[in-house]
């Protein structure tokens, strides 16, 4: 699981808004192991859907040179363990943390910019700081999904099944609700 910390205070799973916060925060890496969570004060999260989505086209456009080649990411979203920018049991673990300090501010991606400038800070989101087109293997995400769910139906079927509960997690996140833990 790929979780930064920010500032020491804001925790951000791989593709919910690292990149951006890494303009304005230094970061490391959260050790889920031996990491304290008493100074954290922010969690951002996005839909975990659009999160799954993000992360394959990443992994793709990183990794692999075609569709053919995709295998072993593929291999990896149906696995415990998931891949380099998706896990699939982040929202689970975050939900978690926010158990343990309900005072935790939890941020939705959409409101990233808000955040930062809250902490004082006047740095613009540029979508085109983030637009990978130019890349050989380019394919719209949309696009992307789309052939991988022929391809691999199967595999599809596990992450959705995966995705229904992590989206329990990030609604029970937005909504800090504690009651009638599902974990």
């Amino acid at each position: 699981m790929d979780i930064k910390l920010f500032d020491n205070k804001i925790l951000a799973p791989s593709k919910c808004g690292t990149r951006y916060l890494r303009k304005v925060f230094t970061d490391r890496r959260f050790d889920i192991n031996t990491d304290s969570i008493d100074g954290i004060s922010h969690i951002v999260i996005r839909n975990p859907y659009e999160h799954f989505e993000s992360a394959i086209h990443t992994e793709y456009l990183n990794y692999t040179d075609s569709i053919e080649n995709i295998h072993h990411i593929m291999y990896g979203v149906t696995s415990n363990d998931g891949i380099g920018h998706w896990h699939p049991k982040t929202y689970q673990f975050l939900y978690s943390v926010f158990l343990k300090n309900k005072n935790i501010e939890i941020v939705d991606l959409p409101n990233l910019s808000q955040l930062i400038e809250s902490f004082g800070y006047s740095t613009p989101y540029e979508k085109s700081e983030y637009d990978w087109s130019s890349f050989p293997n380019w394919k719209p995400k949309e696009l992307l999904i789309e052939e991988l769910k022929l391809q691999f139906k199967n595999e599809f079927e596990s992450v959705d099944s995966k995705l229904k509960i992590e989206f329990e997690y990030y609604t029970k996140l937005l909504n800090r609700d504690t009651t009638s833990s599902i974990i």
